[in-house]
């Protein structure tokens, strides 16, 4: 580091107080919650592609991603800058549809079935409750969740092949990915203990009449905090590559393709993939960049159908689940029509391309088999994007597990919309990631700037555990009751025979 020491023998334009690496939600809006407080830092923004916006730069079709009031962080932006909020045409009470393996679901699940998956919702929503998972090592069962996929968990709580089917469909629809055995089973509790457990965050995913559209997309929130943040003397470069990191005990020497910046803090806003790409002196400890390795993304692709009139109105809402084994390329689909759109548009997220592969079963297919129509194809525009992908952490040792946002290295901190405590991998995630790292580093530089309410708020601290049944406990209910229900059988099967 010594030859960095006298690289700058006085401050310059390449001199700043905060570097924030990624100019997406995160970066935004960590740029701003410093700079609106007036407290005499300055910021830059150091962006790698040519314009900002990071993960939703491309979503031209932004506008039909939806948002939830239940989702504060959203929420509270939007009504603060006055981005108008349209919501979902109200049609009344439709049915949603669940595409299995046989085709759409026509009849009641048989009960033995249902129960299984009730039973299965309601204990990982109960368990997901407890306090303890606020962070990871605070379980006394997070050494072998951690150690264990959800699909694992799936097996051990869920026995018939259908019923882990429709279980695997649910928790796949919150993660965002499509492969349940690579996902950690307490990054789930952990992340679902956030979302006030699993019930409500599948209220977000599967939508309700509480679900809103923004008026002008999504983007619109990247740009009006871009205005903000220039009204506040905030800069930002894009298409400069960060590629190092170095830090001593006085300042900060930030390194990309074209220059070298000095700062004393950086946050660096970027997914985890990136994060780790950028080479930090002193290097992190091993359990932070094996951490930050462990998050894998799900390729997915956003489609919209837009329709001159709605084909789905008749009989069901306009929402598609495909079941985890059904063979066919959509995800989930849902009604994207609203107030004030004059065509009717039906969008979501397939595995991939309708246009190429038919070894799955084409997404028009699957709509005109829901909705028994032969219209689907009728459509007067239909475009498909690299989706918005969830990184989820694959499972590991007990120790790999942490939350990097909340363990800054140094002068360096950490913020993705993974690492959000409540809606990780979303808009709401990223936007609350954002406050919290800014939030961090002030209480740090100027924790004077901050009310005790976000002092409390940001630290992710200890609560005090209050019981609850455990998994194992959960797992232990469910054989006994199937030994009891098996026992049952055979009674009532040997007494019919005797008759």
């Amino acid at each position: 580091m010594a030859h960095f020491d006298n690289l700058f023998d006085s401050e310059d334009e390449n001199d700043f107080d905060i570097i924030v690496v990624g100019g997406g939600l995160t970066g935004l809006t960590a740029a701003y919650n410093i700079l609106e407080r007036h407290v005499g830092l300055d910021v830059l923004i150091l962006e790698r592609n040519n314009a900002i916006g990071g993960r939703i730069i491309s979503q031209t079709e932004s506008k039909f991603y939806y948002g939830h009031s239940l989702q504060k962080n959203i929420t509270h932006m939007l009504d603060t800058f006055d981005i108008p909020k349209e919501f979902k045409i109200d049609i009344g009470e439709k049915q949603k549809v669940l595409f299995t393996k046989n085709g759409p679901l026509e009849n009641k699940l048989p009960s033995y079935i249902a129960g299984e998956i009730h039973y299965f919702l309601k204990a990982i929503n109960s368990n997901s409750m407890d306090p303890k998972f606020k962070i990871y090592s605070a379980h006394e069962e997070a050494e072998d969740l951690s150690r264990i996929s959800i699909d694992q968990l799936i097996c051990r709580l869920v026995f018939l092949p259908q019923s882990r089917s429709i279980c695997r469909t649910f928790i796949s629809l919150v993660c965002g990915i499509n492969d349940t055995h690579y996902i950690s089973a307490l990054w789930v509790l952990v992340m679902l203990h956030g979302a006030n457990g699993l019930l409500t965050r599948l209220k977000i995913v599967l939508g309700d009449e509480h679900r809103y559209f923004v008026k002008n997309g999504m983007m619109s929130i990247a740009e009006e905090l871009v205005r903000r943040i220039e009204d506040e003397n905030g800069e930002m470069h894009c298409k400069e590559q960060v590629n190092t990191i170095q830090f001593n005990n006085d300042r900060v020497y930030v390194t990309t393709d074209i220059r070298t910046y000095r700062c004393n803090h950086v946050i660096i806003a970027v997914p985890p993939q990136e994060s780790v790409l950028i080479q930090i002196q002193p290097e992190p400890p091993i359990n932070l960049i094996h951490c930050q390795n462990l998050f894998q993304c799900s390729k997915t692709i956003f489609f919209n159908a837009t329709y001159k009139t709605p084909f789905w109105h008749t009989q069901f809402s306009g929402d598609i689940i495909s079941t985890w084994n059904s063979k066919t390329k959509l995800r989930i689909a849902y009604d994207a029509s609203s107030w004030s759109k004059r065509e009717s548009v039906i969008a979501g997220f397939i595995s991939e391309s309708n246009q190429t592969s038919r070894a799955s079963i084409d997404l028009f297919d699957v709509l005109n088999a829901c909705f028994k129509s032969s219209q689907s194809r009728n459509y007067i525009d239909y475009k498909e994007t690299q989706g918005n992908s969830m990184n989820v952490p694959k499972p590991d040792n007990i120790n790999h597990h942490i939350n990097p946002m909340f363990t800054p290295w140094g002068r360096i901190f950490f913020a993705s919309s993974e690492y959000a405590p409540t809606w990780p991998g979303t808009v709401d995630g990223a936007l609350e990631s954002g406050n919290i790292s800014a939030c961090l580093l002030l209480m740090r530089t100027r924790p004077q700037a901050l009310s005790p309410l976000e002092i409390i708020s940001c630290t992710n601290q200890r609560v005090k555990p209050r019981p609850s049944q455990p998994i194992r406990a959960a797992m232990l209910q469910y054989i006994c009751l199937t030994v009891n229900v098996i026992i049952f059988l055979s009674y009532f099967r040997a007494a019919y025979q005797n008759d």
